[in-house]
């Protein structure tokens, strides 16, 4: 058309029907009818089956894993029981020796003792007639002789200004004078009288026996002379510190010293000791009065110690448990603490320096916890429903408190084995003084 020729379109050929490239598979086929028959029929099955297939194979894996995932679990299931043990408190009230050496069922006692002093100013309320001697140091001079000279105690020297003084109690021996000099020696003399008229100054002395038994050379070379003036001669009153206000101040004092040191004692002492009540003794040993620089006061000082019956806290706690023992007072329970202590002496009067025994009254009441059978406990709790638990362990005495933990979280039944069941205890329940814990 339009001058294009149109042109005809060529059948393909048709391949010859052996064709090399085709003669297996089709051959394939022909030989083997019966297994292309077989296979369009497993075909046929396998696509039927496939949507059931894909519509529930994710749900029938699920509830697989599940099951074996519950299984598991339930293989490893368990039980841990935590439990509070029974505390209870048993009355102690009983008199009880103690002694310096005990025997191993007797109880010691230990002595402890603490120093210290006190001290206070006190005024002096009081007044007092005094008097008192002038006294001062003189050296003795010897131009007489060679020889040694004797004077006799009381020996009276005389002032150039006519006053009276006399020698000690002590004899006194001059040296003889020598070719370097005369001999010498210093001694202390006092006034003959008291009173301030014989507070004087440096002077000069003469032995007035020596001139009144007419011994002239004597008189004339055996001397004296002072290079102080003499001090210390009154007549008059003075403030005193009278008895009654010394005792009052002791006591003062002696209860102050007591208190402190008691502190101390308390302080200072050990955890391992009890301090026994009413067994205190202070023992004053000094009481010294010092006057001060005004007129009417002065310091009292007292030193003392403070000494005081003990006993070990861990041995009390020994013996009182046997003795509960004893009295079957406890059954099948531990001694966690001895509790609040009041342990006093029951005598009037001890003596420190020879005591070998004291009688003291021991009231309290230690703390004890019950001991708990395990394995009862692991076979009466298996297999238990999880609202039967409470009533079961009401009903066991040594029992307090319990926690308990299911694994797996959903049961809702202890294990029944009770080899499964784990028993343990609060930290600390059974911690005890007697095992140094508390």
């Amino acid at each position: 058309m339009d001058g294009v020729r149109k042109r005809k379109q060529k059948k393909p050929t048709q391949k010859p029907v052996d064709s090399p490239r085709t003669s297996t598979s089709r051959s394939f086929h022909r030989k083997n009818k019966s297994a292309k028959k077989i296979s369009i029929q497993s075909s046929r099955t396998i696509q039927s089956v496939l949507p059931f297939f894909k519509k529930w194979y994710r749900p029938i894996g699920v509830f697989i894993i599940t099951g074996i995932l519950i299984w598991a679990v339930n293989y490893q299931s368990h039980t841990d029981v935590v439990i509070e043990p029974h505390l209870s408190y048993v009355p102690f009230q009983e008199s009880i020796t103690l002694y310096d050496n005990p025997n191993q069922d007797q109880l010691g006692f230990e002595i402890i003792a603490l120093t210290g002093s006190e001290e206070t100013a006190i005024t002096a309320t009081e007044t007092r007639a005094v008097e008192s001697f002038a006294a001062g140091t003189v050296t003795i001079v010897n131009e007489f002789s060679t020889e040694p000279q004797r004077l006799l105690p009381n020996t009276r020297f005389q002032s150039a200004s006519g006053s009276m003084f006399i020698l000690g109690k002590q004899e006194v021996i001059i040296p003889g004078k020598t070719d370097a000099g005369p001999g010498t020696i210093t001694a202390e003399i006092f006034a003959a009288n008291p009173g301030e008229q014989y507070n004087i100054d440096a002077t000069d002395f003469s032995i007035i026996g020596f001139k009144e038994a007419g011994l002239t050379d004597k008189f004339n070379t055996i001397y004296a002379s002072s290079s102080t003036a003499f001090s210390g001669g009154f007549i008059g009153t003075e403030p005193f510190l009278g008895e009654g206000e010394k005792l009052q101040a002791t006591n003062e004092l002696t209860e102050s010293l007591t208190n402190r040191l008691q502190e101390r004692l308390i302080q200072e002492k050990t955890e391992r000791l009890v301090l026994i009540d009413n067994s205190l003794e202070m023992r004053i040993e000094k009481v010294n009065v010092q006057s001060a620089e005004t007129e009417n006061t002065a310091t009292l000082e007292i030193n003392g110690t403070l000494v005081a019956l003990a006993v070990g806290k861990k041995e009390l706690a020994e013996y009182i448990n046997v003795e509960l023992q004893k009295r079957g007072d406890i059954d099948n329970q531990k001694l966690k603490n001895i509790g609040t202590i009041d342990i006093k002496l029951n005598q009037s009067s001890i003596d420190f320096d020879t005591l070998d025994s004291a009688i003291v009254i021991a009231d309290m009441s230690p703390l004890y916890v019950s001991l708990v059978d395990n394995q009862l406990i692991s076979q009466q709790l298996q297999g238990l429903g999880i609202t039967s638990v409470d009533a079961v362990l009401d009903a066991i005495p040594t029992i307090d408190r319990a926690e308990i933990t299911i694994n797996p979280f959903w049961k809702k039944t202890l294990s029944s084995d009770a080899n499964d069941i784990s028993i343990s205890y609060k930290q600390g329940s059974y911690g005890s003084i007697i095992d140094g814990q508390q």
